[in-house]
């Protein structure tokens, strides 16, 4: 399993458009995604829905957690659209 924790950077937070472009993302893995506050529960990351119910603001910590070892690229992928302003 791959875990990162990263900021979001967008003062907007993780709204509607970032949600929709992190799960588009997050669904061309082959094993699953999950997303949460650090020790928080957590989300499936392709689905804009679980995504908003996070609330994440501007400034937050993010755990993306990706089942998929081989998928380091697309984990850096992923945290770079959230630590994106």
């Amino acid at each position: 399993m791959l875990q990162k924790q990263v900021t979001i950077a967008s003062a907007d937070g993780l709204h509607a458009r970032p949600a929709n472009d992190f799960a588009k993302l997050a669904m061309t893995l082959p094993g699953q995604v999950m997303v949460s506050r650090p020790g928080g529960t957590k989300v499936r990351g392709d689905s804009i829905l679980s995504l908003m119910t996070l609330g994440l603001r501007g400034g937050e910590s993010v755990v993306v957690e990706i089942a998929d070892d081989s998928q380091e690229t697309l984990l850096e992928s992923l945290i770079n659209l959230l630590s994106a302003p």
